[in-house]
């Protein structure tokens, strides 16, 4: 099947945001202006990563189907063991949490397999009732933080997620390009300039559980729990708004829809090279700021597009499909 050049490009511009989402939260303590990106970055790019996964899991080659999820899990055994085996041969301690809580970035991964699971074995004749399947899933959204569980087998955040996926899944047969391109160029710039601004201005400190969905709303104070629930209801318009304004400012071009087919492979490998940023930061190797980060960022995606050519890291995504496909 031929790609889309403009989901692609999208996926783009969302994986290089992944990128530098994950660089700001580590020096946003005394940057109002990192604290701030790390909010509004966080508040979109997810959700909408998350879409597009639901918008283009079909189910009408099953086997296909299923040999997606196989490959998804392959992917994770991997690098699970790697970012959290390798520590422990090093003389890391062995916990229950290597077991059941994904390493970092690996929850995506498992929740996508959850995601892709439920679309799997609901029966069709639940599925052709769209409007009530996405009722459920914002219900369940809403609802799943009062399910005292968080990181462990990624409950949290694929119960949370779970709307923006099916609504993507149901968007297959929705002219969603011709409905963004309704909306006015400068309604999207706006938007987007003025929820920077909130962020920057009035609501400058970690908002993690709001839009990282990894915690429930249960805390000691039964006041502090409703306001997370709140919190919560405000967060998914919200992203399902700026979701919008973004995709009406993406341009579609062959070049960035290239570097968006293997935005996977990105996404799982830019966390060594976060890591090794990390490191040489903290001893002072290198410098940071603002604009360093940003410039880091670049050049850390730039890198990765490169790496991409060697053949060894794109097996090691996959190695038992490969050996598979080679015999």
């Amino acid at each position: 099947m031929k790609r889309d050049l403009y989901w692609d490009s999208l996926k783009f511009v969302l994986i290089y945001l992944v990128v530098y989402g994950h660089i700001v939260p580590h020096y946003s303590e005394d940057s109002r202006f990192n604290m701030a990106m790390f909010n509004f970055i966080y508040l979109f790019h997810m959700p909408l990563f998350i879409f597009i996964s639901g918008r283009f899991s079909h189910i009408r080659d099953r086997q296909k189907y299923k040999n997606g999820i196989l490959k998804l899990l392959e992917t994770y055994i991997v690098f699970q063991i790697i970012r959290s085996g390798i520590p422990i041969i090093l003389g890391g301690e062995f916990t229950i949490k290597c077991l059941h809580t994904p390493n970092w970035i690996l929850w995506y991964l498992v929740a996508l397999i959850y995601w892709r699971l439920i679309v799997y074995f609901i029966p069709q004749s639940w599925l052709s009732h769209r409007n009530y399947m996405l009722t459920v899933s914002f219900c369940i959204s809403l609802l799943a933080g009062f399910i005292p569980i968080g990181y462990p087998f990624v409950v949290q955040r694929t119960l949370t997620f779970l709307p923006f996926f099916v609504m993507g899944y149901y968007s297959k047969d929705f002219d969603v390009r011709s409905f963004v391109n309704r909306v006015p160029l400068y309604f999207a710039v706006g938007t987007m300039i003025i929820a920077f601004a909130i962020l920057f201005f009035e609501l400058n400190f970690r908002l993690s559980f709001v839009h990282h969905c990894a915690f429930p709303y249960w805390s000691g104070d039964l006041m502090h729990t409703m306001m997370r629930f709140v919190a919560r209801c405000i967060f998914i318009p919200s992203a399902i708004v700026l979701s919008v304004c973004l995709m009406r400012l993406v341009p579609t071009n062959s070049t960035l829809a290239k570097w968006g087919s293997i935005t996977m492979f990105i996404f799982i490998y830019h966390s060594f090279a976060l890591n090794f940023l990390f490191a040489v930061v903290a001893r002072g190797y290198i410098p940071q700021n603002e604009l360093l980060l940003f410039a880091y960022s670049i050049v850390i995606t730039a890198g990765l597009i490169v790496l991409a050519r060697v053949k060894f890291f794109n097996i090691l995504l996959n190695p038992i499909s490969y050996l598979k496909k080679a015999k």
